[in-house]
């Protein structure tokens, strides 16, 4: 999502919407973290990604000052939920083996992806613990209700890490959702 090199995050969001709202910014932030978190290798964050590190909106900011290449350390209170986010996506990657699977063939065998209305919907299967999950990647504010079966857990919020049981599901923010069967 963003390295050393060329826009932050932060920036290209603004970059892309000039009037967007903080709010919104911070659905699009989770939304990247929570992208980064829960694929499959190695996560890779950015210094700041988390609290909306800007380089105003220099890409190629090598040979500048720290006044565009430095880390303003007060939007760690400003972005503090992002950061809350972050620390929550990185327990559920601890807690759950199916973000971590080792070969190719676990995660062709393992996971399956679908589409439900305009997300995108991962499905995973746990072999040791015979648990499935859903993983729902929501990219717009378009209300969605997705029906589950009785038993299912909310396990992220798109905020943070919850365990709710659930049946109808009804969500119009970006974000990560995932569900356990």
């Amino acid at each position: 999502v963003e390295c050393h090199d060329n826009y932050t995050l932060y920036d290209t969001i603004i970059k892309l919407n000039p009037k967007i709202k903080d709010s919104e910014i911070i659905d699009r932030m989770i939304l990247a973290l929570g992208m980064i978190t829960l694929s499959q290798g190695i996560p890779f964050y950015h210094l700041g990604m988390e609290f909306g590190r800007s380089k105003k909106l220099h890409h190629n900011s090598y040979n500048l000052s720290d006044e565009y290449n430095g880390v303003n350390w007060n939007n760690t209170i400003i972005y503090k939920e992002v950061i809350d986010a972050l620390k929550s996506l990185i327990n559920i990657r601890n807690k759950y083996s199916i973000f971590r699977f080792k070969s190719k063939e676990e995660v062709n065998n393992y996971i399956k992806i679908d589409k439900f209305d305009g997300s995108l919907v991962l499905r995973y299967y746990d072999a040791i613990t015979n648990n499935s999950y859903c993983l729902i990647v929501k990219n717009d504010y378009n209300l969605e209700k997705k029906v589950f079966a009785p038993g299912s857990k909310l396990i992220f919020n798109g905020r943070k890490e919850v365990e709710e049981d659930i049946e109808l599901f009804e969500f119009n923010n970006p974000g990560i959702y995932l569900i356990k069967k």
